[in-house]
């Protein structure tokens, strides 16, 4: 089935650089790396968790280029059997959620630390490889392997097809998990402009989502049917920050850490706890990426 990424569509639909003859290029000159909005002088931050769309994309181009029974592809397959520890009702959630329809734009959840991290690896590469490809400075390469994919450090050394970088285009996306203050920096921001939202839709879908406005929760079913609520894809068109709190904790940059509770927590947990304690994969955590131009050092 085909993918259609945020990453590239968002992409594909700005201009990223604004060029000018009479000065060098600077971050200011940088639009809005895909799917994020800025928050600061060179500070973007997703606008959305990381969905299962775009976690399936990153499966679906490291099976085409390193195989899969690879182990490149091995060690960033979810844990799905997560699902279990809610108890026998969730079991078939397991088998659909990660790739069911239905669920594309809910945030991908049985992620390890190692696997976010190597998403905003290869995230960094293939927005920098469509970068080079729209400004013609590449050509598109439909078959990639192991000996020749793109990467930001391949390119800028020369490595990559023997392509001699260009100078005068030297900076370069880098997408991170984001660290205490950049959460901190992001849950003011949105804070304040859930204030000025006055469309109670949109309000709506900036509600954090907890065990205890869950739609349909029962004491039965204990979380309910559904207890993510999805990414709406308008969101991605407005300057909004949605479910910094509730719906699932984030990883941060420390390993042990995540923040803004999940939909297991209570309403009095998500709105004074930030930090949570951490360790390995579960079905109530996921992450989203921060993002900053870096200047690349030719030497």
């Amino acid at each position: 089935m085909k993918q259609h990424s945020i990453f590239i569509v968002l992409f594909l639909s700005v201009l990223l650089f604004s060029f000018s003859k009479k000065r060098e290029l600077s971050p200011d000159d940088l639009e809005d790396p895909p799917g994020c909005i800025k928050l600061g002088s060179n500070r973007y931050i997703d606008k959305n968790e990381v969905r299962n769309l775009d976690y399936l994309e990153f499966l679906h181009w490291v099976k085409k280029v390193f195989g899969e029974q690879s182990s490149e592809y091995k060690s960033i397959v979810p844990d799905t059997s997560c699902w279990k520890e809610l108890g026998p009702y969730y079991n078939p959630f397991s088998s659909y959620y990660l790739a069911h329809a239905a669920y594309r734009n809910a945030p991908v959840v049985g992620i390890s630390y190692s696997q976010a991290k190597q998403f905003c690896k290869w995230r960094s590469d293939r927005v920098m490889e469509f970068i080079l490809i729209r400004e013609k400075i590449i050509e598109h390469d439909p078959s990639p392997n192991p000996e020749n994919y793109f990467t930001i450090e391949k390119y800028f050394r020369g490595q990559y097809k023997n392509i001699i970088p260009a100078h005068s285009f030297p900076f370069y996306p880098e997408y991170e998990l984001p660290d205490s203050a950049g959460y901190m920096q992001a849950l003011n921001f949105s804070d304040s402009l859930y204030k000025t939202v006055k469309s109670k839709s949109t309000r709506q879908l900036l509600e954090p989502r907890y065990f205890d406005n869950i739609e349909g929760r029962s004491d039965s079913a204990r979380y309910g049917p559904d207890p993510l609520k999805h990414a709406s894809n308008h969101l991605f068109k407005k300057n909004l920050v949605a479910d910094l709190r509730g719906n699932v904790r984030e990883l941060t940059t420390d390993s042990a850490r995540t923040f803004g509770g999940s939909y297991i927590d209570s309403s009095a947990t998500v709105q004074t706890k930030l930090f949570y304690s951490h360790s390995g994969s579960n079905c109530y955590t996921g992450f989203r990426n921060v993002c900053r131009y870096k200047k690349w050092n030719f030497q």
